[in-house]
């Protein structure tokens, strides 16, 4: 009876740490499964991160391809807007010519009834020319009587009176002009001097 006691308890002990044996494999396979689980989380984790960078370097690539594109296109509209202008202003420019010549062919004409006729006939084109500039923005550049301006005259020669204050403009030899606030021609004009500034640059100058 008692040897039979004692068998039944050692198989009651086997039993037990067969037990325990199978607990603790399930268990680390748990722990395994766990850890296999954690490892793909981090996985997907890192790739969700490299597929946001790639996305991110992939849109400031575009966003620097689209201003590249913006900056060429308001550049070759720029550089066609100056040569439309450059070549309008080249043939304001002969025309202004032809205006001066009209201008000097009026000037010349004999003051007599004969040269009447020619000189209506000349003063209609230098007026259809003048209102042709016009048209385009082209105005005159009227120095007279005004102090000089170096952004808009052109000192052809300094001239000494007492009828004027010094550096005012007392002439102008050539008109100039201008179109839309440019200066197309500087006006070419005589500047009144003091006779007291012109001995101190005689001075000055010896």
């Amino acid at each position: 009876m008692n040897k039979k006691s004692s068998r039944q308890k050692n198989s009651n002990q086997d039993n037990c740490k067969e037990d325990n044996n199978i607990y603790s494999e399930e268990s680390d396979s748990e722990t395994n499964k766990k850890l296999t689980k954690d490892q793909i989380i981090e996985q997907l984790r890192n790739e969700i991160v490299s597929i946001n960078d790639e996305k991110t370097q992939l849109q400031q690539v575009a966003q620097r391809s689209q201003a590249d594109l913006i900056n060429y296109k308001n550049r070759t509209e720029q550089e066609k807007t100056d040569i439309r202008e450059k070549s309008k202003h080249n043939i304001i420019l002969k025309l202004i010519t032809v205006v001066d010549d009209v201008e000097r062919a009026i000037a010349s004409l004999p003051k007599n009834s004969d040269s009447d006729v020619w000189q209506t006939g000349i003063e209609l084109i230098q007026k259809t020319l003048v209102n042709a500039l016009e048209s385009e923005g082209v105005s005159k550049i009227n120095p007279l009587n005004q102090t000089f301006d170096p952004f808009t005259c052109e000192a052809i020669l300094y001239q000494e009176t007492k009828n004027a204050t010094e550096g005012q403009v007392i002439e102008v030899i050539r008109t100039g002009y201008m179109i839309n606030e440019k200066i197309l021609r500087p006006a070419q004009v005589v500047v009144a001097q003091n006779e007291t500034n012109k001995n101190q640059e005689e001075n000055n100058n010896a």
